[in-house]
């Protein structure tokens, strides 16, 4: 159970940044410029950052409630 909710996770990840990379318009030189000063001016990267700023989080809580309590003797 706990190997197909991580994959499940994995693949929804997967999915939102091919989603956020192919749903962005390539830049312009000029804009290229900045972005290589500021990775976050890049759309696509801001993009990336903002869905792992919001996905991280989750997964590893559910990572966390997932995992066997390490007080536990066998």
């Amino acid at each position: 159970m706990k190997t197909l909710t991580v994959l499940l996770l994995s693949v929804l990840l997967m999915f939102a940044l091919i989603n956020v990379i192919s749903g962005t318009p390539v830049a312009a030189p000029e804009a290229s410029a900045v972005a290589d000063a500021d990775p976050e001016a890049d759309p696509r990267f801001g993009g990336i950052l903002k869905i792992l700023k919001k996905v991280l989080p989750k997964a590893i809580k559910v990572a966390a409630e997932m995992a066997p309590p390490q007080n536990e003797k066998k």
